[in-house]
């Protein structure tokens, strides 16, 4: 048996290109998978909305006035949550109507707390069963001088939005 003389392997600079390449190609398989892509679904993410106007309109009532949403958004989607200052008191609303077709408009609008704050949803194009710009929402049995806070919840994303234009906030003279 003879041995030939030089029987070297790969270069140590060769094995270093190779190593790296198979860490990139594994980095970015991993990376695929994990986020998803080819195959992923937005449908769950929160949309972006905002307020054309939010204020009072007397001693005891307030008018919320909705901006754009970044999506198609069904009224029956949100959940507003009313926060007053100085109490442990959150009312929460639902938009359960209209719905498409329907012609009660404005509605009334269920929640915790209806005995005490009710409320009502105006729908300029109910037709649509959607929310647009302009619609709003009437609050009334609110108390004078207090300071309310209004987020806005929307139940697919499971997810309080982010809602910019006009504070959601204001102040009952």
């Amino acid at each position: 048996m003879t041995l030939r003389g030089n029987e070297n392997g790969v270069s140590a600079i060769i094995a270093t290109i190779l190593m790296v390449a198979v860490t990139v190609v594994l980095a970015g398989v991993l990376y695929v998978m994990i986020i998803g892509i080819g195959g992923g679904s937005n449908e769950n993410l929160a949309p972006l909305g905002s307020w054309q106007d939010v204020d009072a309109v007397n001693t005891t009532a307030a008018k919320l006035v909705f901006g754009s949403f970044s999506s198609e958004i069904n009224p029956i989607d949100l959940k507003l949550y009313i926060y007053e200052e100085g109490t442990n008191e959150t009312t929460t609303l639902i938009i359960d109507v209209p719905l498409e077709g329907q012609n009660d408009n404005p509605c009334t609008i269920r929640g915790y707390r209806k005995d005490v704050i009710t409320a009502t949803y105006t729908d300029y194009s109910y037709s649509t069963n959607n929310i647009n710009a302009g619609d709003f929402i009437e609050l009334n049995g609110l108390t004078s001088g207090k300071h309310y806070r209004i987020e806005v919840y929307h139940a697919p994303s499971q997810s309080i939005l982010s809602m910019t234009g006009d504070a959601g906030t204001f102040q009952l003279p």
